[in-house]
């Protein structure tokens, strides 16, 4: 029996259609999302790049540097580890990292040589590097402004007021910056810590191998406080003849 006949009038082909598209449309617009999101997430992703075993021992070689340095210039800091990344983040370029614990409280009493502790600190990757390679990194920025933030601080008087290596009229910030005060006193930390890397630089090679030689666990390759600890007790760090420090830091 016809629809007509039982008082229905019977679906137009044109609703249909129009159904149907609007179907469509709907699940298209479902899966265009999907889409979207999934695409969020994957871009999300931190993307590791592999290295090469010649680029982790560079590395290798620039954190044993910071390492030296540390036990060097401050003795009483303990170094909790020093780590090379077999994967890097591409998004933040850290290819591996040093760990050094506070400085003693007495370091507090003496800023200036605080300050220039940490500065050598953070100046021994690239002197690792030149010491042991023969040419000095080209890009080492953030070891680099991490040792012009230290200098800033000693350059306030630790009060922000003014430059302690300028005349009392200089405040601090671009003026102490454009006279080249702290470019100089930098390239001066540098040399002296350069010295100790050179006079170490088998000290550095046997270290950066140790940790080279650590089983790679996630991404990285680690040292810990206790193997850095019996390291430097095997190879003590020498300073160059001359060398004068604060009896009352170093007694």
């Amino acid at each position: 029996m016809s629809d007509a006949r039982q008082g229905r009038e019977p679906l137009s082909v044109t609703f249909v259609h129009v159904s149907l598209v609007l179907i469509l449309a709907c699940v298209m617009a479902i899966l265009t999302i999907m889409l979207l999101i999934h695409s969020d997430d994957s871009s999300s992703e931190t993307k590791y790049k592999k290295r090469t075993t010649e680029e982790q021992n560079v590395t290798a070689i620039h954190e044993a540097g910071h390492a030296l340095l540390s036990v060097a210039v401050m003795p009483e800091r303990p170094l909790e580890d020093i780590l090379v990344y077999v994967e890097y983040d591409e998004a933040n370029g850290t290819l591996g990292l040093t760990h050094a614990g506070q400085a003693p409280a007495v370091y507090l009493l003496y800023p200036e040589e605080l300050t220039k502790a940490d500065a050598m600190y953070y100046l021994g990757g690239a002197a690792a590097e030149e010491a042991v390679f023969g040419t000095k990194p080209q890009q080492d920025y953030s070891d680099k402004d991490m040792v012009g933030d230290e200098l800033l601080k000693y350059c306030g008087n630790g009060d922000g007021s003014q430059c302690g290596a300028c005349p009392e009229s200089d405040l601090i910030g671009e003026t102490c910056m454009v006279k080249g005060h702290i470019v100089s006193y930098r390239e001066q930390l540098y040399a002296e810590t350069l010295a100790i890397a050179k006079l170490n630089r088998e000290t550095l090679a046997q270290l950066a191998n140790l940790l080279m030689q650590q089983p790679v666990r996630g991404r990285e390759r680690k040292l810990n406080h206790a193997q850095l600890k019996e390291f430097f007790e095997q190879h003590p760090v020498v300073m160059p003849s001359g060398t004068v420090l604060p009896e009352v830091l170093h007694p």
